[in-house]
């Protein structure tokens, strides 16, 4: 077992302790680590946690995402660019993301699923396919909701809806010929 002195009191000995049923939060989501390794002072009880401890325990969090289907699977990413009928250089493009990404992404052995911020980019893709267009600020909310995370947004005002191109007199916006 390792220890060393304590480095906010100064006095105390810090040591591993394994604590059951962990809360914390990944990607401002609860998650509870079922058993996990907190490093404790003896003397004035501040915490630290060992690096590959914190790396054990995303693992866990990124294996319970796929596993509850709050992230999209490898198969449905793939019927998401299918559906498109694109490539997969094309719809990394389409998604502003690298070809390498979208191609580990819709492997079936990944090692881990992809990020919260790619997975609704792609849900919104599937249900603007599915269903046409998308009220973005709802949807998202509804997906935060899923994750227990609840966001009250402010009702909508009726007016006219911003040009998604920035418009014509954007300077910095040129079409492609």
């Amino acid at each position: 077992m390792v220890t060393h002195i304590c480095l906010e009191c100064g006095a105390g000995t810090v040591r591993p302790v394994t604590h059951h049923g962990i809360a914390t939060k990944f990607e401002h989501i609860d998650f509870v680590v079922p058993v996990g390794e907190v490093h404790e002072c003896d003397t004035c009880g501040a915490t630290s946690y060992a690096g590959p401890e914190l790396d054990r325990w995303r693992a866990l969090f990124d294996e319970y995402q796929a596993r509850s289907g709050l992230l999209l699977s490898s198969g449905e990413i793939g019927a998401v660019r299918e559906s498109l009928g694109l490539n997969i250089t094309q719809f990394a493009q389409l998604l502003g993301s690298t070809r390498q990404s979208l191609s580990y992404w819709e492997r079936p052995d990944r090692p881990a699923p992809q990020g919260r911020t790619a997975d609704l980019l792609l849900r919104l893709v599937r249900e603007s396919v599915a269903n046409g267009p998308v009220d973005v600020l709802r949807f998202l909310q509804e997906r935060a909701r899923a994750q227990g995370v609840e966001i009250a947004l402010p009702e909508k005002d009726a007016g006219p809806a911003p040009a998604a191109d920035g418009g014509d007199d954007d300077p910095g916006m040129q079409q492609a010929s």
